[in-house]
């Protein structure tokens, strides 16, 4: 079941070599996704090698922000080392320059443990020293996360820990 799963997921992905950003986009369409970041940071987190490919196809931005505001550590199952508190984490969704300064889909994938994700975006020149509102980047999520494969990886494309975090 799995070997079949990896290679059908890999004969789409072959596909989308050759796509055009309206086919991608189309593509997405009948995939009932729609082309948003919020929609690109979701396939990012839910491991969607896919969708990402796609979206990065049809021209998505690798740094798009969430226009929502919603933070990387929210995509996370298990509480983060050094979080926020649930009223500190509400306080700074609804924070305008959360909006602006959302988590990236390369901070969600490091956050949620998905490293071929994070090598897919870094691969596509996602920057991993963006930090959000609260002064985390991508790096600061997976160490947070406990995710040390995907921090040394980050650490090999150039992440270094911001020198002032608000989530401390």
């Amino acid at each position: 079941m799995m070997k079949s799963l990896l290679i059908a997921t890999l004969v789409l992905l072959s596909a989308c070599s050759g796509m055009t950003p309206e086919s991608a986009r189309k593509e997405l369409g009948r995939m009932n996704i729609q082309y948003n970041p919020s929609a690109f940071i979701d396939a990012a987190t839910n491991d969607d090698a896919v969708a990402v490919e796609l979206f990065l196809k049809a021209g998505m931005d690798v740094n798009a922000r969430d226009p929502a505001g919603r933070l990387a550590y929210m995509f996370t199952s298990k509480p983060l080392s050094a979080g926020l508190e649930l009223k500190e984490a509400v306080a700074h969704y609804m924070n305008d320059e959360c909006k602006a300064n959302g988590t990236t889909a390369l901070m969600g994938a490091a956050a949620t443990g998905r490293t071929q994700i994070v090598k897919l975006l870094l691969d596509q020149k996602a920057d991993p020293n963006i930090q959000d509102c609260i002064d985390m980047n991508a790096l600061s999520y997976a160490t947070r996360a406990e995710q040390a494969i995907i921090a040394d990886i980050l650490i090999k494309a150039g992440a270094t820990e911001p020198k002032e975090q608000k989530a401390k």
